[in-house]
């Protein structure tokens, strides 16, 4: 569930940011590469914390992270909108956005990291094998669905009048 959501995040973050904030593209991939920065930052903290504390604790820790960040992030987006229809936005408004990425990506490191040995954990021994491609087909899938889902939620938020990025 989590990859499906960070692979629709990817696929219309570039768009939105670009729409909504009115910055460039390469702006809107560097708030976006915080994200996997962050993960990649988190992996040995994340395996370290998962050893002494049990890795689906530590695993629920970054779900949470992640969704309290998602919505302070949309709370986020709500406020900024005054600024961006009254001037050009700066860095400095961003600085919130930048830090809630941030903090998302910890908690997405703290998910990732430990879903594959969960997995390998809860497979039989004779059949780890299987389960690893179960989990990463489950990964690839969400990576093909979620665009797809994306551009249907757009297309019904488009035909109802609304526009997709500002309601």
């Amino acid at each position: 569930v989590y990859s499906f959501g960070f692979s629709a995040l990817e696929y219309s973050f570039g768009r939105f940011a670009t729409s909504y904030f009115q910055i460039t593209e390469g702006t809107a991939s560097l708030l976006l590469a915080l994200i996997p920065l962050m993960l990649m930052l988190t992996a040995i903290p994340a395996g370290k914390l998962a050893t002494k504390y049990g890795r689906l604790k530590i695993m629920k820790i970054g779900l949470l992270i992640m969704g309290v960040c998602t919505i302070a992030i949309i709370i986020n987006l709500a406020m900024l909108k005054p600024i961006i229809e009254t001037r050009p936005i700066t860095i400095i408004d961003l600085i919130p956005l930048i830090i809630l990425l941030s903090i998302a990506g910890i908690g997405y490191g703290l998910t990732t990291i430990n879903a594959l040995p969960v997995v390998w954990q809860l497979a039989p021994k004779k059949k780890i094998g299987a389960y690893t491609g179960v989990y990463y087909m489950m990964g690839a899938l969400g990576a093909i669905l979620s665009p797809l889902a994306m551009s249907i939620v757009f297309a019904i938020v488009r035909y109802s009048g609304g526009d997709q990025w500002t309601t």
